[in-house]
């Protein structure tokens, strides 16, 4: 395999496998918008089902629902409804990573 180094990004060049087939890796730009395209689609998905979501409507219950996923319980500046709202999104999160992450449509791409 041949690696070049141009303008802070890493490519793969001239790499045939016995199918025949050139395979190049990605560049490191490239993998950034990839992630960052992949962490928009999951918060779509995520506010797409954070209605459906029961979250607790006491406060000390929501404080500790966030230190059991490790989360700060209060940012400055957050009234109750934003923590609610912060923590219903988290558990949508979790919901959808658990349940296989997200599916691109093949039409969604063209």
């Amino acid at each position: 395999m041949n690696m070049q180094t141009t303008n802070n990004m890493t490519t793969a060049t001239n790499y045939i496998s016995s199918s025949g087939i050139q395979t190049m890796e990605l560049t490191q730009d490239s993998l950034f918008e990839r992630q960052k395209h992949e962490d928009v689609l999951l918060d779509l998905e995520a506010k797409k089902r954070a209605f459906r979501i029961d979250v607790p409507t006491l406060p000390q219950d929501v404080r500790s629902a966030l230190r059991n996923l490790c989360l700060p319980v209060r940012f400055f500046g957050e009234n109750l409804a934003n923590v609610r709202d912060r923590l219903r999104m988290e558990l949508a999160k979790q919901q959808v990573l658990y349940e296989g992450g997200i599916t691109i449509e093949e039409g969604a791409m063209k």
